[in-house]
């Protein structure tokens, strides 16, 4: 785990009985690192605290610590709590992003105006009074740029369509990568879904440019030569890299599994979100049944089948035929009915693989990230709550500005099992449900499903951009995640 947004400082000091600080005034110190916040650094710490112990008069009860930062002159009214009732807790910081959220989403911040903030630490022990100190600070907070970003125009594979537009990978903020293929023709970037303002388009001299009304100059980027590239575009650097690639591409965007357990009916699978050869499909079988996979909705041609009539759940073995015969399917027998199972299917040319394996569901799923009520503390991890369905978890309560993702078994390494973001890293939920990412990097069996990826560095996580109240609703077996503000 890598927490560059907020880290928390604390040393061992069991013995209470020797806590009689009753000469050791409560003082809080900081240290800025920067008073201008800028989303190019936005990973660089920007202000530390750290306090020392106050006292407990001897009584030997333990000492409790709450740090808060709120406007200065606000009497702390609506403040964000950075450290809530912690023992043996002396400093906290927090890096530019996270300091730059706070102010936007819980003090109404302006983006380029200065703010001037107070931070307070109150040290609390059964039967003393009470200690408090305070220290003051300013910073100018920035506008952070769009989360998603999205690719549009006659060159694309989805064309002018702003409700149906490619969508881009968001590596780091402002960065963004996608790679296919482009015909001759023009193109654009838009940030939402659906709308076609604000956009970034061409600057006239390559670079990408900001527009936010109509009446702003509407200049693409242009493709003269059909081919596959490797685009990348730096919004903080207002850069744009489009190049021709020799890249290899899965030759169907998109597979379905039909079967007796669909009523024959085709069931569009989910493309995996790091390896676009790879396709997850996650049900209960309640009888035994055969299957295969279609290449298009409602086509009986150019499917992928089994090799043997009849062959088992467990044999990898595929071939695609173009026809309709031979029409080999897998088949689950009744007695492996009445199970959940999750299917990988690997469509890559001459390496077909499609795996078949019983999911026996986590028995609970746990809230991590400094977005959530216990922070970055795995083994307090936030506790969902479970359903009649054993698949599924919900959870309502409030969530910070921050960074969210999902443990499903707080194994305390962190190379456990985890449901992440399948949109990049410190993405923003869309309020509806959506596809997520579930690893377990422990696991060899999913280990061997990528061949081009290394499960263990993968580190995903939605970002959460306004605080309050939050119903989040987890499907571990269909792979959907829901978190809709209230």
């Amino acid at each position: 785990m890598v927490v560059a947004a907020v880290a928390l400082t604390s040393c061992a000091d069991n013995d209470y009985s020797e806590l009689d600080k009753g000469c050791d005034q409560l003082m809080l110190t900081s240290d800025q690192q920067a008073t201008t916040l800028n989303e190019k650094t936005h990973a660089n710490e920007a202000v530390a605290f750290s306090w020392t112990t106050g006292n407990n008069n001897g009584t030997g009860h333990r000492i409790y610590y709450q740090l808060e930062l709120a406007p200065k002159g606000s009497d702390f009214q609506n403040a964000y709590v950075a450290v809530n009732n912690e023992t043996q807790v002396y400093a906290w910081s927090v890096n530019q992003e996270n300091l730059n959220n706070i102010i936007l989403d819980k003090f109404n911040g302006v983006p380029g105006q200065n703010i001037e903030l107070e931070a307070r630490i109150s040290a609390i022990s059964e039967g003393v009074p009470t200690q408090i100190a305070s220290v003051d600070f300013a910073v100018i907070p920035y506008q952070p740029v769009t989360e998603t970003l999205y690719l549009i125009g006659d060159a694309t594979p989805t064309g002018w369509s702003a409700d149906h537009p490619t969508v881009m990978t968001r590596v780091d903020n402002g960065k963004f990568s996608w790679e296919g293929n482009l015909v001759a023709g023009d193109y654009k970037f838009i940030t939402t879904q659906g709308q076609f303002l604000p956009s970034y388009n061409n600057d006239g001299q390559g670079k990408v440019i900001y527009r936010s009304k109509d009446d702003d100059p509407d200049e693409k980027f242009h493709i003269t030569e059909s081919h596959y590239y490797r685009m990348t575009v730096d919004l903080l650097d207002s850069t744009l890299l489009c190049e021709k690639t020799d890249g290899q591409q899965p030759d169907y965007d998109q597979l379905f599994f039909v079967g007796d357990a669909t009523g024959w009916n085709f069931e569009e699978m989910t493309k995996d979100p790091l390896d676009p050869f790879l396709f997850r499909y996650g049900k209960v079988f309640d009888a035994a049944g055969e299957f295969k996979f279609g290449t298009a909705s409602g086509s009986w041609e150019n499917m992928f089948k089994a090799v043997t009539y009849h062959q088992g759940y467990t044999d990898p073995s595929v071939t695609l035929i173009n026809g309709f015969d031979p029409d080999n399917k897998w088949y689950l027998n009744a007695g492996e009915a009445g199970k959940a199972y999750k299917i990988c299917f690997d469509i890559r040319a001459g390496k077909e693989r499609m795996m078949m394996k019983e999911f026996k569901p986590y028995e609970m799923i746990y809230l991590v990230g400094d977005a959530t009520p216990n922070g970055w503390d795995l083994g307090n991890a936030t506790a969902m709550t479970a359903t009649t369905d054993p698949m599924v978890f919900t959870w309502t309560g409030n969530l910070q500005a921050g960074e969210l993702k999902f443990s499903l078994d707080k194994q305390s390494d962190w190379n456990g099992a985890w449901l992440m973001c399948a949109s990049g890293n410190d993405v923003a939920p869309t309020g509806n449900e959506e596809h997520a990412l579930l690893i377990n990097k422990s696991d060899e069996y999913q280990k061997e499903q990528y061949l081009d990826n290394n499960i263990g560095d993968v580190d995903q996580k939605w970002k959460i951009t306004s605080s309050g109240t939050y119903t989040i609703t987890v499907n571990q077996l269909k792979e959907t995640v829901t978190i809709v503000k209230q």
